[in-house]
């Protein structure tokens, strides 16, 4: 019968050896006997983590009573960790049809290796198999593990994002966050001479978003003691989730920070120092003249290969902190923006937030971004796909920069503003009126326009009659 799967009953086996029994692998068995669903989930996961199969359903048909003898040296001898359903020997082993499922009981992989379990980790297809495997292997968990885990835990939870599912979300707050911040908690002393784990795990803590400031701390305090040693993306990432969990490190440990980033700034990717920048305006770091020169230079170089997400929060961090790079490198920043295929390249937020990024740092629009802008918004987005939000930003945007606007251009912002109208926030609705006044002029121009084309409507229809 199978096993209770309860937390106290998924320890791994102590003791002897078990009897000796024929095995029947895992996509053998739970193809053909009707397992409960997350048991046939939870093999499914097994088998795919562990590679092709070492025998085959023709093998145990045609399987002598020899194999029934099988000692325990050449069990020991199958690969580790392989997961499998063991008939006992005085059952009688025919066939699996021979045996309901009601005779068969699930042995958790008592004998993985490291490598083994962290392949097995990253092939579970669903929280709930993920959660089963770490309570069977708990105490043999390793930094690695932990990894492995909260990796897995954030793409799963974005693949149901998009199938929204209180399941999902319930599993992984209730279940599996309490376990994996158990662990680490214990394992962190073990965590000194690893950088890399360290960095991944905390950019996990970050997506989560798993405000634990002792946790925090805990990585905090092991990255500063292998500072030099951590990679431009570990650098990068660590720094980013201590932004977004709005942990603020120590002013030793961000002067170290920032050493070790100017001493590798060479070294940085578009993504990686667009990062490492938005962190530091998001912490209120204030760099010093040389260092901010150095890493827009740096950011600078990598304009022709950064990535429209990385354009954005480059010139978002600029806002917030209220640095003028110098006109030079915003002509050579909008130049990036505008490389085709053009704005087109920009999500709606995206676009709201680098255009409310350079009306905060005073941009003067220059033709060919003007351009740019009502070609893109008329010809190629009509503004579909964009929120209120969106819609409120870019048109304050577009009025502290004073950008000109057309009459179809006008019309269409009106008509997104008349669309949205229950849907703006106390601050949206107030941007809105701010940018309207700002827009006053062009405003009658418009009521000029449009009381000018209803006048030669209403002469075409006297005409005709």
């Amino acid at each position: 019968m199978l096993s209770n799967p309860l937390p106290s009953t998924l320890s791994a086996p102590s003791g002897g050896p078990s009897p000796p029994c024929q095995t029947l692998l895992v996509r053998d068995c739970a193809s053909r006997l009707r397992l409960p669903r997350g048991r046939r989930k939870a093999a499914q996961a097994h088998a795919a983590a562990f590679g092709p199969l070492e025998e085959r359903r023709s093998s145990h048909s045609s399987s002598s009573s020899s194999s029934f003898g099988e000692d325990n040296a050449q069990r020991a001898q199958r690969t580790p960790g392989t997961p499998y359903f063991t008939f006992s020997e005085q059952e009688g082993m025919s066939s699996s049809q021979d045996h309901p499922a009601e005779e068969l009981h699930w042995e958790p992989p008592s004998r993985q290796d490291h490598s083994q379990l962290t392949l097995s980790i990253t092939g579970c297809d669903s929280t709930s198999s993920l959660l089963e495997l770490l309570l069977h292997n708990q105490p043999r968990l390793n930094g690695i593990h932990l990894s492995a885990a909260f990796d897995r835990t954030i793409k799963l939870y974005r693949q149901e994002a998009q199938r929204p599912s209180w399941r999902t979300a319930r599993m992984i707050t209730g279940a599996l966050l309490p376990l994996l911040t158990s662990e680490l908690q214990t394992l962190m002393p073990d965590l000194a001479n690893q950088p890399r784990v360290v960095t991944s795990i905390a950019h996990s803590l970050g997506c989560l978003d798993v405000r634990d400031r002792d946790l925090l701390g805990g990585l905090a305090a092991l990255a500063q003691g292998c500072m030099p040693e951590l990679s431009t993306q570990g650098l990068a990432n660590i720094l980013w989730a201590f932004a977004r969990c709005e942990y603020q490190p120590s002013a030793g440990w961000m002067s170290a920070y920032v050493c070790a980033c100017r001493a590798r700034i060479a070294a940085f990717r578009p993504q990686e120092l667009a990062m490492m920048i938005w962190a530091l305006s998001k912490l209120k770091y204030k760099l010093s003249p040389d260092m901010q020169q150095d890493f827009l230079a740096r950011a600078r170089a990598l304009f022709p290969v950064t990535s429209p997400q990385s354009l954005c929060m480059v010139m978002y961090a600029l806002s917030m902190t209220g640095h003028h790079p110098g006109e030079e490198w915003l002509e050579s920043f909008v130049e990036a923006a505008l490389q085709p295929p053009g704005l087109r390249r920009f999500s709606p937020q995206g676009l709201s937030q680098l255009l409310w990024a350079l009306s905060r740092i005073g941009h003067k629009p220059g033709p060919d971004l003007t351009a740019a802008i009502e070609e893109h918004f008329l010809k190629h987005s009509r503004m579909q796909g964009y929120k209120s939000i969106d819609v409120s930003t870019t048109l304050y945007a577009m009025a502290r920069m004073q950008l000109p606007m057309s009459r179809n251009l006008l019309r269409l912002f009106l008509d997104q503003v008349e669309k949205h109208m229950f849907s703006f926030q106390p601050s949206q609705l107030a941007n809105i009126g701010w940018a309207l006044a700002r827009l006053q002029m062009q405003l009658r121009q418009l009521r000029q326009w449009q009381q000018s084309a209803h006048q030669d409507t209403e002469q075409q229809q006297q005409q005709q009659q």
